[in-house]
């Protein structure tokens, strides 16, 4: 909240217009980065809105404070990998269903 503060938001209003980034596939945020953490990045919109990032669910890699950005989200950050899991093979069962002869 500082950063906003810093950049201008009323001190009074800031927490009515910081909100977390909504972190679905194909969503897109255009506006001026104001500052990074290794978890967070801050962001204000054109619209004076300050969007908060998880930094693990962004799609997009570079992050610079200060320059206009657009911040990505896709699935492929932030999901469960289980195409992994669909390769391997159920192990067979050694009891059996079928009655023996």
């Amino acid at each position: 909240m500082d950063l906003a503060v810093e950049h201008g938001a009323d001190p009074e209003n800031v927490q009515h217009l910081l909100r977390p980034a909504v972190a679905e596939n194909g969503v897109d945020y255009i506006g001026l980065v104001l500052g990074k953490t290794d978890c967070h990045v801050l962001q204000v919109n054109g619209k004076g809105e300050y969007l908060l990032h998880d930094r693990q669910l962004l799609a997009t890699d570079v992050i610079k404070a200060g320059a206009w950005q657009c911040l990505q989200y896709r699935y492929t950050k932030g999901k469960i990998d289980r195409s992994a899991l669909l390769n391997v093979a159920a192990p067979e069962d050694k009891t059996g269903s079928r009655p023996k002869l």
